[in-house]
């Protein structure tokens, strides 16, 4: 019933009486719902249409954005899901029922990216009005709007401990917040060219700033010092991501490379060849790298690891034209769904497509 609820979610609110003709018909041939109301189906439709057998991975899709979702994120319990779109707008769903919970307007330009506090309490969000808001998640209501960019911010990041916001923006500067009094506390300069993402070690006393200026910047951020820049990628850097332990720094370029950096030292440990990696995260153990191109595996895998069964979070992976379980590829991914913005959390994965749509899959890969 749930499943359907949420599939037919759309129709169902819009036109409740339709729930037997646009929902149901569409429902799967050997669906519980589908027996159990058949005899309900409208006699009037004399061919229905072709449909699966059973229920396929997608939960259900949520509109309401009119123009492309540029970003979308999990809060850190996996209950709210935040999308962020060209309509300038950010819009809070129940990731369990796919309900719009707020929708935050605010912003006078698309809005390039979104982030929640460690604590979920508060989301951040960077736009092309050069600014930077801070919103109570739960009730929808603006805290603070941070000016002081010159030009479009394009990446937000909290610390460790939610006190500060590092904002990352195309004026060739980072800045760094006080998330509670939305006061600057730190201008941090030194690239000269657009600052396209920001990390925060796992202790919060190091920021990481990526560059089209093909560098990437380690900071002090208690003082704003330069502790290490590090050169190497012959081409823009997109993401960076520091390991759980925080001794290791990845980085993604545009030259097809993901770099490891000694985030002590800032030597190179390993440079891996692999085609338009945006976006990286490590997982819990470290020893594999979650990228929009699949599995990066930084170190060999413990004898003892069970691979057949997947850990809470960065089991599933959305590369290109398909998403994957650990190394495999799984399922494949129709034209709509590429170049999407995803966010993963657990078994639940969100796209943000260009359509304005989000859709919500979850999957059950590992499970016997």
């Amino acid at each position: 019933m749930k499943r359907f609820a949420l599939y037919g979610r759309s129709a169902i609110e819009q036109a409740p009486l339709q729930v037997y003709c646009s929902a149901l018909i569409f429902a799967p041939t050997m669906s519980i719902i589908r027996k159990q109301f058949e005899g309900q189906m409208p006699r009037w439709m004399q061919r229905l249409p072709k449909v699966e057998k059973a229920w396929h991975a997608l939960l259900q899709t949520l509109e309401g954005h009119r123009d492309p979702v540029q970003a979308v994120a999990f809060s850190p319990d996996g209950k709210v899901l935040a999308s962020a779109s060209g309509d300038r707008t950010v819009k809070l769903w129940d990731a369990s029922s796919g309900a719009v919970q707020q929708t935050l307007e605010g912003h006078r330009d698309p809005v390039s990216a979104v982030a929640f506090s460690p604590d979920g309490k508060v989301l951040a969000s960077a736009s092309g009005d050069s600014t930077v808001k801070l919103w109570d998640a739960s009730s929808g209501a603006v805290q603070q709007t941070l000016e002081g960019h010159r030009d479009p911010v394009q990446a937000v990041a909290f610390s460790p401990d939610g006190k500060v916001l590092a904002s990352a923006s195309w004026d060739s500067t980072v800045k760094l917040w006080d998330a509670s009094s939305g006061a600057v506390q730190q201008t941090l300069e030194g690239h000269r060219d657009w600052v396209w993402a920001v990390a925060f070690s796992p202790d919060g006393k190091v920021l990481a700033s990526a560059s089209w200026d093909r560098t990437v910047k380690l900071w002090d951020a208690s003082s704003g010092a330069v502790q290490q820049t590090l050169e190497g990628h012959r081409d823009p850097v997109w993401a960076v991501a520091f390991s759980p332990d925080g001794k290791v720094l990845a980085s993604a370029s545009r030259d097809n490379t993901v770099k490891l950096w000694d985030a002590s030292s800032g030597a190179v440990q390993q440079t891996l060849n692999v085609n338009d990696v945006q976006t990286l995260s490590f997982s819990d153990d470290g020893t594999f790298l979650q990228t929009n191109r699949g599995v990066l595996y930084t170190a060999p895998l413990p004898h003892s690891a069970d691979v057949s069964r997947p850990s809470p979070l960065h089991a599933i992976f959305v590369k290109d034209r398909w998403v994957s379980w650990r190394t495999e590829d799984m399922l494949w991914l129709p034209d709509e769904y590429r170049e999407s913005r995803t966010a993963v959390y657990g078994s639940v994965v969100a796209f943000g497509n260009r359509s304005g749509h989000v859709s919500i899959l979850e999957f059950a890969f590992g499970v016997p």
